[in-house]
């Protein structure tokens, strides 16, 4: 039982790609548990990174064709992917003041790239209901994978030398 398409802003190829990515951080975020079991600011940046994927994947599927009616879909779509990232940027910001942490360098780019993220849903958007233009289909189609598997690498690098900066936190 396949998704049908009704708007063209699913792609399940780009899913699946998400999905292994998804994958890859739930690796990463174990194998830094079991390494550091420490609060510290990049834990805190890596599992609302992470909360903020499974949330986006999981909504996903759903997402693309709530109502059928293609504008309102594309602002459902466009505006709830922003609004998960500007609410993962405060949750990151907010748990940093509850638990009196500095923000280090892994905090602050992983903040960059879910605001691009969050920008690129904007810029898409309006390029796509105000202009009614598909100038940003391929930057929005592979820049979006692009920067998550980024994020995952820088994840992946991130988390493996942690141990060894947890002193300077």
């Amino acid at each position: 039982m396949g998704f049908q398409v009704n708007n063209g802003i699913w792609n399940t190829d780009l899913y699946q790609n998400g999905l292994m990515i998804l994958i890859g951080y739930m690796f990463c975020l174990v194998f830094w548990l079991f390494k550091n079991r420490t609060v510290n600011s990049f834990f805190i940046c890596f599992v609302v990174w992470v909360i903020a994927s499974v949330i986006m994947d999981g909504i996903e599927p759903v997402l693309f064709k709530t109502t059928g009616n293609v504008p309102l879909d594309r602002f459902l779509w466009y505006f709830g992917f922003a609004l998960i990232d500007f609410l993962a940027i405060y949750t990151i910001f907010r748990w940093h003041q509850v638990e009196g942490l500095n923000y280090n360098r892994d905090c602050i780019v992983m903040c960059l790239l879910l605001a691009v993220l969050m920008s690129l849903q904007m810029l898409r958007y309006i390029e796509r209901q105000v202009f009614g233009s598909d100038l940003l289909k391929e930057i929005y189609r592979d820049g979006i994978p692009l920067l998550n598997s980024f994020a995952l690498v820088y994840l992946m690098f991130a988390s493996t030398l942690q141990g060894r900066k947890l002193k300077n936190v």
